[in-house]
């Protein structure tokens, strides 16, 4: 984690597993850093990066398993 302390504080302890959901969350950000810039969007699903509601069906389509219950 970066050298400052996060200036953070909760109303109620965090304890057992929402300390551990802390944890973790600050691990997992503490080592991005903010830079001035347009923000921009990248869809992983495509190669160019571009959204498509056709891109879209198509992940759902691949990635959702099997219905279970398909005769109901």
């Amino acid at each position: 984690m970066s050298a400052s302390p996060l200036n953070i504080s909760f109303r109620r302890a965090l304890v057992g597993n929402k300390l551990l959901e802390w944890l973790n969350l600050v691990e997992k950000v503490s080592n991005i850093e903010l830079v001035d810039g347009s923000d921009y969007f990248k869809w992983n699903v495509t190669k160019s990066g571009l959204f498509s509601i056709r891109s879209l069906y198509l992940h759902l389509i691949d990635t959702q398993s099997p219905f279970l219950y398909k005769k109901l």
